[in-house]
């Protein structure tokens, strides 16, 4: 589980939530594209069963295509930019600010999961579609809404840890996490998915990272397992799967409607195959081929249903994985399979770059070293002027060297080209804060308080700190990019961000790029991207009916 990201509290609380350690900063983590041709084919994907047709004109990504009769259904081109809601919550207004922009704005596919924000990302993902709903601003159909279970944590580790919800087949990863993909607690995640989102129905409801089975249970190293071991754990996995599957299948066959179709979200689709960890996909068609047809069986109380014209049609309809500069393997193989047999597919992680030799974020910040510097003398002067007026000594022999070492490391790295944003909530809360917690704790009177302005300024030194991280990472990751990944110089005037995200945009096979617009500003960037490039599919509603 991500750390709290600290930086976004007022270090007064920041002294009351971060706890003492040793003090060692050397032990710090280190840690010309083209839009698309207008002229496209666009695939309609209605749960996997797909017609293709030729449209000689940009699509207008927010607009609505109902096409008239029952049997036909309605069309919606899916925008190329999603709206991804990992770190949203009801912490911020401006968070759901963004949502709302977003949508009014073009942007018509949001990603969400039952575990982001522990619940909290759906209910402002209901909060934002009811207030426009309401408003006349946009009806329900405008927007496609995906939702993802699997993850037992937070409320749901403590539902499973006091025996409330059943979990068969459960995974326990760790004290504070489990996984769970049984129809059970998919059928339980589901209702209050709904619940939380305050609608009747999602659009595409995702298995989260069943793979955890794979990583819980096969180690890393191929040497330190049989060949039959691995066959055997994968097996196990395609059962679970295969569950899974007729569960959704048996959900839709209903008629309740609370689902259009199903998916899987992995990051082991970005795997190579030959990694244990791998989640094969090659055969998750006819897997869902199989779990429609039982379910049809039970149905019609028929022991097979034979024939093509009979044989029900599946709603496997999506896959979401990691995809990004570093990150190729999934788009190559993975992306490409799914795209010839007619499956969405959702890139997630377009920025934040992950493989065994590096990680990377792969986005610019502003030059903010002058502040920075202002930020670290302004601080230090203070403290200098308090032991010089008030015989303060400890500002000066404790407080200083504090924020003296911390500078000299993060030039040290920045100069070494170490420094990676992505560390940053490790590094800021395992060694910044606490050291700056303990030169505060020099400046307490005999009542136990503390300076305020020495608080004030110790903020500002910490803010500033992020920016100098975040600059230096866009640095180094740009770098990269054009170096050791062999892309080249990136074309003038063109961002880093601006550049990972178009080269996704461009590549066959990709529907939708997600994006944590968690601020207006990301949201007016990610609304440009997506204006100059058209939809390549449309989510077909009401088409299939078993």
């Amino acid at each position: 589980m991500p750390l709290p990201y600290f930086p976004t509290l007022p270090l007064l609380l920041l002294l009351a939530v971060v706890a003492i350690s040793g003090f060692v900063l050397p032990g710090m983590p280190n840690t010309g594209i083209t839009s698309s041709s207008s002229n496209t084919n666009v695939c309609t994907t209605a749960a996997a069963n797909t017609t293709t047709t030729t449209d000689n004109s940009a699509t207008d990504t927010a607009s609505l295509n109902s096409i008239p009769g029952s049997d036909v259904g309605m069309i919606l081109p899916i925008s190329r930019i999603g709206y991804g809601t990992y770190r949203i919550g009801h912490n911020s207004e401006e968070q759901a600010g963004s949502l709302r922009q977003a949508l009014l704005q073009g942007i018509n596919l949001i990603d969400t999961s039952a575990n982001y924000g522990n619940g909290e990302a759906e209910e402002v993902v209901g909060e934002v579609m009811k207030t426009l709903i309401e408003e006349g601003a946009i009806q329900r159909q405008d927007v496609v809404i995906v939702s993802k279970a699997g993850y037992i944590q937070g409320q749901n580790m403590e539902r499973y840890q006091d025996g409330t919800v059943k979990t068969p087949d459960t995974v326990e990863v760790a004290s504070y996490l489990a996984h769970c993909i049984h129809p059970a607690f998919l059928q339980d995640q589901l209702n209050r998915s709904l619940d939380r989102l305050n609608l009747p129905s999602l659009d595409v409801f995702l298995l989260h990272n069943p793979e955890y089975y794979l990583t819980h249970n096969i180690p890393a190293g191929r040497r330190d397992i049989s060949d039959a071991a691995l066959e055997d754990h994968r097996a196990e996995m395609d059962r679970r799967l295969f569950e899974a599957f007729k569960a959704m299948e048996a959900e839709i066959a209903s008629g309740q409607g609370r689902i259009e179709s199903y998916g899987i979200s992995s990051n082991s689709f970005s795997l190579p195959p030959t990694h244990p960890h791998f989640l094969k996909y090659d055969h998750l068609v006819e897997m869902a081929q199989r779990a429609a047809k039982a379910v049809a069986s039970q149905v019609e109380g028929e022991e097979e249903v034979e024939g093509e014209e009979r044989a029900p049609k599946h709603h496997f309809s999506t896959i979401q994985l990691p995809g990004n500069l570093l990150e190729q393997e999934g788009l190559d193989h993975a992306a490409d399979w799914a795209a010839q047999n007619g499956l969405m597919v959702l890139i997630n992680r377009p920025l934040n770059a992950f493989n065994d030799r590096m990680s990377l974020r792969l986005a610019e910040y502003e030059d903010t070293r002058p502040a920075y510097e202002e930020a670290r003398n302004v601080l230090l002067a203070y403290l200098d002027a308090v032991a010089e007026d008030k015989g303060a000594d400890n500002f000066r022999v404790i407080f200083r060297p504090e924020i003296e070492e911390i500078d000299t490391y993060l030039q040290k790295q920045a100069g070494e080209g170490k420094i990676n944003v992505l560390s940053w909530e490790n590094l800021s809360s395992q060694s910044i804060v606490p050291a700056l917690r303990r030169g505060l704790q020099a400046t307490a009177n005999a009542e136990g308080t503390f300076d305020t302005q020495a608080m004030r300024l110790a903020q500002d030194f910490l803010d500033a700190c992020k920016r100098f991280v975040s600059f230096h990472s866009g640095t180094h990751a740009r770098e990269v990019v054009e170096g050791e990944l062999g892309f080249g110089r990136l074309p003038e005037g063109k961002s880093l961000q601006e550049f990972a995200v178009e080269w996704l945009l461009a590549r066959e096979g990709v529907t939708c790029v997600l994006l944590g617009c968690r601020n207006m500003r990301y949201v007016t960037d990610a609304v440009k991207v997506n204006a100059m490039f058209p939809s390549v599919t449309s989510f077909a509603r009401g088409l299939i009916k078993i």
